[in-house]
């Protein structure tokens, strides 16, 4: 099972693409790896770095995608990575065993050839050894509910479809819903009948927006944003000087209109002073 790096600010922060939302941030996870039927082995993670270990990083949960920040390499990427909620087949809480520990497990499966040719797909099992996922559970329970990369433009998702259509070379069924129990075997599993070609991947080439082009994209919109404010401000400037040249010419002319009634004035008393 591949998956895909994660593009940081300078803070250490994943970028997220323009449409994007992030739900919530779970401390101390763990990502757990079981290669998919016919190969691939116990293994997974980023391209070359699958025989690594994956602990105690932040995971991100988002509209799109499951981010897993690497901790001991903050702010650089290090092993982040990222699981995008469209490859998700389904979900399933571990059972734990009576005298095992209590750490809670959630098992994602996961399809393969997303990321490339030798992606095999597979499980991937977040283990929360921090605080109560429950919270992050129902928000995730929904994101895959919801499917926000559905709404992305037609041309998009039809392009993502048939990439991962003519990657993976078959059609699988399931969208995931999710039971996490308590630790002490009470876990549910639970999926749909939702045919997975009609949820595009979201892809590299997708994934690309939440990199540096969505920085670019953000400044772009941020800088039109500017120029639109600074062209109202200056419209309205303009506006007030007109106003401002009238109030003067007004001024002016009762000015005039006050001089003129004062020199009639000095006039008629000049006349009764003769008189």
């Amino acid at each position: 099972l591949l998956l895909e790096g994660v593009a940081l600010t300078s803070s250490g922060r994943p970028v997220l693409a323009p449409e994007e939302l992030e739900l919530k941030i779970l401390e101390k996870t763990d990502l757990e790896f079981t290669g998919a039927k016919g190969g691939g082995g116990d293994v997974g993670g980023l391209e070359g770095r699958v025989g690594d270990k994956y602990t105690g990083g932040v995971l991100f949960l988002t509209s799109h995608r499951l981010i897993w920040q690497d901790q001991t390499s903050a702010p650089q990427p290090g092993l982040s990575c990222v699981v995008h909620l469209a490859r998700v087949i389904a979900t399933s809480a571990v059972k734990n065993a009576m005298f095992s520990t209590r750490t809670r497990r959630l098992r994602i499966e996961c399809r393969g050839g997303v990321v490339g040719p030798d992606d095999a797909g597979g499980v991937i099992t977040l283990a929360f050894r921090g605080g109560p996922p429950d919270p992050l559970l129902k928000c995730l329970a929904d994101a895959l509910q919801r499917r926000a990369w559905l709404s992305e433009p037609h041309t998009t998702r039809v392009a993502a479809s048939a990439t991962a259509s003519a990657s993976s070379g078959h059609h699988q069924h399931g969208a995931p819903g999710m039971g996490l129990g308590d630790g002490t075997g009470t876990g549910a599993t639970t999926t749909s009948g939702v045919e997975a070609s009609t949820a595009p991947a979201y892809t590299a080439a997708r994934a690309s927006h939440a990199g540096v082009g969505g920085i670019l994209l953000r400044q772009r919109q941020e800088a039109a944003a500017r120029q639109s404010a600074l062209g109202e401000a200056f419209t309205d400037m303009e506006a007030l000087m007109d106003k401002a040249k009238d109030m003067v010419l007004l001024a002016e002319h009762f000015t005039r209109a006050l001089q003129k009634q004062r020199q009639a004035t000095q006039g008629d008393l000049g006349g009764h002073a003769h008189a």
